[in-house]
């Protein structure tokens, strides 16, 4: 992302088993500590079947087994939460 201060690499996730990509183009961003870019933030994975528990992201999709990477991990609502009744 061009207008990432800091030069760093986002890598937007490929296909991947059980995962599917959202986005949406109406978010809005707040500024936070780590100066995100706010284009990286607008893509988002989920698991395809909403019974899932679990998310698994594999490091090999990017070839990246042979370095030391870290890796942070954004969490938001991008779609809708379904109805749900609280007592």
């Amino acid at each position: 992302y061009p207008d990432d201060p800091y030069d760093r690499y986002w890598h937007p996730s490929g296909e991947i088993d059980g995962v599917v990509t959202v986005a949406r183009d109406n978010m809005s961003f707040i500024k936070n500590f780590t100066d995100i870019p706010g284009l990286a933030l607008a893509h988002a994975i989920t698991p395809a079947s909403s019974n899932a528990t679990i998310l698994t992201v594999p490091s090999s999709e990017m070839g990246l087994e042979e370095n030391t990477y870290y890796y942070n991990f954004y969490f938001s609502e991008v779609l809708e939460a379904a109805y749900q009744n609280k007592s």
